[in-house]
């Protein structure tokens, strides 16, 4: 994150919103330790639906 992100995520807002941090929770942890399995799995099945995964995923050092 450049450093002009870093600063509207932790600006404080006039009415009083606070981002969540959705990367900070179970279900990101979850998903991160085993999304690369999953696809895996999934490949071998005859892969994921057409909406494409790379979209559910940043790219690595993204």
């Amino acid at each position: 994150m450049g450093y002009a992100a870093e600063q509207c995520a932790t600006a404080a807002r006039a009415d009083g919103y606070a981002r969540r941090a959705p990367e900070h929770t179970l279900l990101h942890r979850t998903l991160s330790a085993h999304w690369p399995a999953f696809v895996e799995q999934a490949e071998e099945a005859g892969g994921l639906p057409s909406f494409d995964a790379t979209r559910l995923v940043a790219p690595e050092g993204a």
